[in-house]
């Protein structure tokens, strides 16, 4: 279980409107500190949200990802719906929906849903270094606060450092 320390590398968000949204890519980079072999932030693109599924689908993709036996990068994907009423709300994800449909490169996606299932932990599953991208899709559950007006995808790339004595 993720429960730990993570360090939060970049993060951004898509923009979409009232229907089913389709953006093609969008990022913005919070620090100009990068890997020196990637060149590619966090990126979410060919995002389809389904307000009347409440389905996410898109390409997750990232440069110099890595895993070795106790540490990894990671990517926490969540979402947000905006109510007729303005509001915005977190949304959960259904556990055990995420799954990767399609890749292009970094072998097999592993999956990690919280207790609170407020967002998925998206890493590789074996070990190994390289980019990632992934075609991955997600069931999200009905905030049930209003009805939903729109829905909105974050990312934030993300390391994961297990528990314990550790030094710089």
């Amino acid at each position: 279980m993720l429960i730990s320390f993570y360090i939060l590398l970049s993060w951004f968000l898509l923009p979409s409107n009232d229907q089913v949204p389709r953006v093609s890519e969008y990022t913005l980079p919070l620090s100009s500190n990068r890997y020196t072999t990637g060149e590619q932030y966090l990126t979410l693109s060919e995002v389809d949200l389904s307000v009347n599924t409440l389905t996410a689908t898109f390409d997750l993709s990232w440069d110099a990802s890595w895993r070795d036996s106790e540490n990894y990068d990671a990517a926490w994907i969540f979402a947000k719906a905006r109510g007729i009423d303005g509001k915005w709300h977190p949304v959960q994800i259904i556990d055990g929906s995420p799954k990767q449909i399609a890749k292009t490169t970094g072998g097999k996606a592993a999956f990690e849903v919280p207790a609170d299932r407020m967002g998925v932990y998206v890493f590789r599953a074996q070990q190994g270094e390289g980019d990632n991208h992934w075609r991955i899709q997600l069931q999200l559950e009905n905030p049930r606060t209003t009805p939903i007006a729109e829905l909105k995808l974050f990312g934030v790339e993300m390391v994961y450092i297990p528990e314990g004595a550790f030094e710089l």
